[in-house]
């Protein structure tokens, strides 16, 4: 009798849990830091009699959001090409360009070409994350899945709070040092103003986003996924992965969760994460590149989906209704 290793080609879950983490991580950080940054070179071009674009979160958020019209048909296609595996360190690797040139350039074109970048990996990564995910046994799905969703609230979660902490590392390095831990807590965690970052305080969180995706591009491509076939599925030449989309593109449900996606959710979050930095300037909440409770208000957005995680893996399973997934 033929014996069959129900693992091959299987996820290795203690590796991809902690890149999810650290994949979330790097967006939240990105997303908590990058309005503060504009501030600050904001603050700079003023003090050498210049400007720099006040709009240039809101353009970044929509040029963000406009490879996601293509990026996950690509995503799809490429991992069903080339494995799950392989595209989400593609993804990765492409990812720590992003902080990498904000080092180095910061000119709003660039930031407009880089936005764009940000998208159409981000759609690969999420894509390909999720369904590598997928590929596990049947006994382990409702584990993978509430993983991956945990995963997303821890990692952006901690990414606001560490980006914080690396701002002000100086002014709460001095706390710790002479044994002040109650300020420094109070400090971290309060709305309490701190010293106002420059541009340079920033250049740290970037080299750590840098390594930090590259390192988990390499974990990925490495030790993301057992050696073997998944499911005994065969690789897919171009002919066969291209005959996939077609059925694909033929099943009315596709097209309905699709569509009700794209109609009630992505006018939701874009609306929220484009302009949301600019109602913090309206309610003292930011000012330039001075964190004021810009912390918690990125923190409040987020909070809900470590629970969610937690929902998702104990209803896995269960014959929950429907009804269950919405709430």
């Amino acid at each position: 009798m033929e014996h069959t290793n129900r693992d091959a080609g299987t996820a290795r879950l203690l590796i991809v849990v902690p890149v999810a983490i650290a994949a979330f991580f790097y967006t939240s950080i990105l997303d908590y830091s990058l309005p503060l940054f504009f501030g600050a070179l904001s603050e700079a071009a003023e003090t050498k009699g210049g400007s720099y674009p006040a709009n240039i979160w809101s353009k970044l958020v929509f040029l963000q959001v406009v490879p996601w019209i293509v990026g996950p048909v690509i995503s799809g296609i490429l991992a069903r090409r080339y494995g799950e595996r392989l595209v989400w360190s593609w993804a990765l690797f492409g990812k720590s360009l992003v902080p990498l040139t904000l080092i180095f350039n910061t000119t709003p074109y660039m930031i407009y070409v880089l936005a764009m970048w940000q998208g159409f990996t981000g759609a690969l990564m999420w894509i390909a994350g999720i369904s590598l995910v997928q590929m596990v046994v049947p006994e382990k799905k409702g584990l993978s899945n509430g993983s991956m969703m945990a995963s997303l609230g821890v990692g952006s979660v901690v990414g606001p709070i560490c980006g914080r902490a690396l701002l002000h590392r100086a002014e709460l390095g001095g706390h710790a040092s002479s044994g002040q831990w109650s300020d420094l807590w109070e400090k971290l965690l309060t709305l309490q103003p701190m010293v106002r970052p420059s541009v340079d305080d920033f250049m740290i969180i970037f080299c750590i986003l840098t390594i930090s995706a590259f390192l988990s591009g390499v974990a990925i491509w490495s030790w993301g996924q057992r050696p073997g076939k998944f499911d005994k599925h065969e690789s897919h030449d171009w002919n066969q992965t291209m005959s996939d989309l077609g059925r694909l593109a033929q099943n009315p449900r596709f097209w309905a969760l699709v569509v009700s996606l794209c109609v009630l959710g992505g006018p939701v979050f874009q609306a929220n994460n484009q302009f949301l930095p600019y109602r913090a300037e309206d309610l003292g909440l930011k000012s330039g590149s001075q964190d004021l409770g810009w912390i918690w208000l990125t923190l409040l957005k987020t909070l809900m989906w470590i629970p969610g995680g937690a929902a998702v893996g104990l209803l896995a399973g269960r014959r929950a209704p429907g009804l269950a997934a919405v709430i």
